[in-house]
C-alpha cells in the first residue's frame, strides 16, 4: 500500500494555501483597482487586442475633435452668410419701396446701406480661435478692408466713391455720335466707327430683317483693358435700293455696365425719336423709324441721322448716367483687383494699392473650397472653404457699398437708375448666397454624420477594451468569497494534520 507521508501532506497544503492566498490577494487588488491586471503582460494574448483597440479609440476621438471644431467653424460661417443675406434682402426691399412707391425714401438709402455694409464687413472678418474664416488659406490675414476705407479711401488710395465718379466722368465724356463716328462712307451705306471701346455706349452686334438692307459688324481688332465682352469696333449697314416700309435694322447696344438695349430702326415715311430707356438694368427694346426716302442714297442719309439721334438720346438718359456709376463699382470690385481711369481719361488700368483701396486682402488661390480643409477620418477629407472675394459674396459687398457711396444729389433720375441697379444686384445675389450656404450645408451634414459614426465606433471599441481590461466587481466579489472559504478549509485541514500523533493511529 502506497501512502503520502505527513511531511508531503504538509508541503502540499502549504503550497495550496500560498496559491489561494495569492489568488485572494489578486482578487482583492482587482476590487480596489477595477482592473483585471496590473500590467498588459498579465493579460496575455488579450493585451495586443486591447492595445490595438485603444489606438483605434484614440484615432476616433481625434477625428471627433477635428470634426467638432470644423462643424463649429461651418456653423459660424453659415450664420455670417445669413446675416449678409438678410442685409441684401433689406436693401432690395428698401430700394423698391423708395423708387416704386415714392421718392421720399431715397435720401435714406445711403445711410442704411452704409450700416449694412459695416455689418457685412464685420461678418466676413469673423474669427474662430484666431482664424479668419473667409480669408482662404491666409487664415491670419483680415480678408476685408474697413467699410470706411472701402467707401472713402485710405491715405492717397482712392475709395469706391472716387472710382465711381471718375468712371462716370469718363463715360459721360465719351460720345459715340461725335463727328466722324457715324457716317455715310458711300451714298448707299451707313457706318458707325467706335473710336473708344472702353467708355460710353458700345455695340455688341446687329441684324437686319432682309430686303434692301444688310447689317454687319466687325469685332474689335484689339482688346484694351476694361473693354466690354463682345464689343464690336464697326457697324456697317448697306442698302441695295429703297427699303420697303417695315424693313428694319436692330442694333444691340450696351450701356456702360453691360445693360442691353435692342435698338430697332424701321423704314417708314418720317424720322421719329426713340423713347428714353427704362431706368433698370434689365434687357429692353427701343424703337424709332427713319424716312425710307425715294432711293438707297436718301434712305441711307435718313438712316444715319436716325441712328445718331437714337444713340444720342440713350447717352443723354438717366439710365446711361446710372449705368456709368454702377460700372465704376464693377471696376472697383473686379475679380483680380480694381480698375481705375488712366491719367488721360481714355482707358482703364489696374490700380495699385497705393492708388486705390483693394477691398479684399486674403488668399486668391483658384481652389476656393480647398482653402479650408479638414481630415475627419482615415482617408476622408472635407473641403469647406468659402472666401469673401468669391463671386456671390463679392457681389453682396458691392451691392451694399455702391449704394453707401452715393447720395441722391441733384440728378434724381440718374440716382434712381443707379439705386435700381444696386437693388437689383442685391435681389439677384440673395439666391446665389443661398446656393453657397446649401453647398456648405452638405459638408456640414457629412461632418455631423462622420462624427456620429466615430462616436459609435469609439463606444463599441471602448466597451471591448473594458471587457478585456476591467474586472467585473460582482464576479470578483463572488470569487473572493469562494477563495476565502477554500482558504479557511485548507487552514482547518492543516490544523488537524498538525495535531495528529502515533497515539491517534493506535486507538
Amino acid at each position: 500500500m502506497t501512502g503520502i507521508s505527513l511531511i508531503g501532506q504538509h508541503n502540499f497544503l502549504r503550497q495550496v494555501t500560498a496559491d489561494l492566498s495569492s489568488q485572494l490577494q489578486r482578487a482583492q487588488g482587482q476590487i480596489a483597482s477595477g482592473k483585471r491586471a496590473e500590467t498588459h503582460g498579465e493579460l496575455g494574448l488579450q493585451s495586443k487586442i486591447s492595445q490595438a483597440l485603444r489606438a483605434d479609440v484614440a484615432d476616433a476621438e481625434s477625428f471627433i475633435q477635428t470634426g467638432e471644431m470644423t462643424a463649429t467653424r461651418m456653423e459660424v460661417m453659415q450664420a455670417s452668410m445669413t446675416a449678409v443675406q438678410d442685409g441684401l434682402v433689406g436693401q432690395r426691399d428698401q430700394v423698391n419701396a423708395a423708387i416704386y412707391r415714392n421718392d421720399v425714401g431715397l435720401p435714406f438709402l445711403e445711410p442704411s446701406a452704409e450700416g449694412r455694409l459695416q455689418d457685412a464687413v464685420a461678418r466676413l472678418n469673423t474669427q474662430v480661435e484666431g482664424r479668419y474664416l473667409f480669408s482662404g488659406r491666409t487664415t491670419d490675414v483680415r480678408p476685408v478692408a474697413e467699410a470706411q476705407a472701402i467707401l472713402d479711401g485710405a491715405g492717397a488710395a482712392m475709395g469706391l466713391d472716387q472710382v465711381m465718379a471718375e468712371r462716370a466722368d469718363a463715360d459721360l465724356a465719351t460720345d459715340i455720335t461725335a463727328a466722324g463716328q457715324i457716317t455715310n462712307p458711300t451714298a448707299d451705306s451707313v457706318r458707325l466707327q467706335d473710336d473708344n471701346l472702353v467708355f460710353g455706349l458700345s455695340v455688341a452686334g446687329a441684324r437686319d430683317s432682309g430686303g434692301a438692307m444688310t447689317a454687319t459688324t466687325t469685332p474689335a481688332a484689339t482688346s484694351p483693358t476694361g473693354m466690354p465682352a463682345g464689343a464690336q469696333e464697326q457697324l456697317d449697314i448697306s442698302l441695295s435700293g429703297q427699303p420697303a416700309a417695315g424693313d428694319s435694322v436692330t442694333v444691340d447696344v450696351r450701356l456702360p455696365d453691360g445693360s442691353a438695349i435692342e435698338l430697332t430702326l424701321t423704314a417708314g415715311n418720317t424720322n421719329t425719336a426713340v423713347a428714353d430707356p427704362e431706368l433698370g438694368g434689365g434687357a429692353q427694346q427701343l424703337s424709332a423709324t427713319f424716312d425710307r426716302g425715294v432711293d438707297a442714297a436718301s434712305a441711307a442719309t435718313s438712316l444715319r441721322q436716325a441712328l445718331s439721334d437714337a444713340l444720342a438720346a440713350i447717352q443723354d438718359s438717366a439710365a446711361f448716367s446710372g449705368a456709368a456709376e454702377a460700372q465704376g463699382a464693377n471696376d472697383f470690385f473686379r475679380d483680380g483687383g480694381p480698375l481705375i481711369v488712366d491719367g488721360a481719361g481714355t482707358g482703364l488700368v489696374a490700380g495699385t494699392e497705393s492708388e486705390v483701396v483693394h477691398w479684399y486682402r486674403g488668399d486668391s488661390d483658384p481652389d476656393v473650397g480647398g482653402a479650408q480643409r479638414a481630415r475627419i477620418g482615415a482617408g476622408q477629407v472635407v473641403d469647406y472653404g468659402v472666401r469673401a472675394d468669391q463671386a456671390e459674396l463679392r457681389e453682396s459687398v458691392k451691392s451694399m457699398a455702391m449704394l453707401a457711396a452715393r447720395g441722391v444729389g441733384d440728378d434724381v433720375e440718374g440716382y434712381r437708375a443707379f439705386a435700381l441697379r444696386a437693388g437689383e444686384s442685391a435681389g439677384a445675389t440673395v439666391d446665389r448666397v443661398t446656393e453657397v450656404q446649401g453647398r456648405l450645408g452638405v459638408k456640414e451634414q457629412l461632418v455631423a454624420d462622420t462624427i456620429q459614426r466615430h462616436e459609435g465606433a469609439a463606444n463599441l471599441m471602448s466597451q471591448r477594451v473594458a471587457e478585456i481590461e476591467e474586472a467585473d466587481p460582482y464576479e470578483v466579489a463572488t470569487r473572493i468569497q469562494e477563495l476565502r472559504q477554500q482558504l479557511e478549509s485548507t487552514y482547518a485541514i492543516t490544523g488537524r494534520l498538525q495535531n495528529l500523533s502515533l497515539v491517534n493511529f493506535m486507538t
